[in-house]
């Protein structure tokens, strides 16, 4: 199978995590208890949550019946900050072959690749909870 968008299993797990917390609306999530809910490795998503706290997403509460639970950041993250917070910026190379110079003028990719990452940032700017 072929795919223009290439998010990473990280990021995609960041941005389902933040989906839950926003629709199940509960007041503390576990992470052991997301990651089941998720069906991913807890190890992984244990990173995943830290690096969401450190960054103002998620906030935790220690002790027995703590937990992470969401921050207004993280009630309003769009989906392309989680992307890029986890996989670094969008690559608008317009080149198929990965080529710093098309060495072709008016190669037929280049609009059809341009209109699709156009397409791709607008909808990556859109909050999750929109979703």
């Amino acid at each position: 199978m072929v795919s223009l968008i290439k998010i990473s299993e990280a990021a995609s797990i960041a941005i389902h995590a933040i989906d839950y917390m926003i629709y199940k609306k509960e007041p503390l999530y576990i992470a052991s208890n997301l990651a089941s809910e998720l069906s991913v490795s807890y190890n992984h998503l244990s990173k995943i949550l830290q690096l969401l706290v450190k960054h103002g997403y998620l906030k935790t509460s220690r002790g027995p019946s703590g937990g992470y639970s969401l921050t207004e950041k993280g009630e309003n993250a769009k989906i392309g900050e989680i992307i890029e917070l986890i996989d670094g910026k969008l690559s608008k190379n317009t080149c198929l072959m990965n080529r710093k110079v098309c060495h072709r003028n008016g190669c037929s990719f280049q609009k059809f690749l341009e209109k699709i990452i156009s397409e791709y940032e607008k909808i990556i700017d859109t909050k999750i909870k929109n979703f």
